[in-house]
């Protein structure tokens, strides 16, 4: 999730930019290791290893952390 707070932060800075100058954002990381966070905050129904079912948030209400 780390990589999209930097996109959403890159974009509300951009706005304040020159249009000469750039911004460079890094994607890095595993997207595949955030899917349970977003399901889990969501609500959503995914599935796709032991680890993602149920609320495995850190810090969620009502699961374990």
């Amino acid at each position: 999730l780390e990589s999209s707070h930097a996109v959403a932060y890159g974009m509300k800075l951009a706005k304040t930019m020159k249009p000469t100058q750039s911004v460079l954002i890094n994607l890095s990381g595993r997207g595949d290791k955030d899917i349970g966070t977003v399901a889990d905050l969501s609500g959503a129904d995914v599935y796709d290893r032991p680890s993602m079912r149920g609320l495995t948030v850190k810090g969620a209400q009502g699961g374990a952390a």
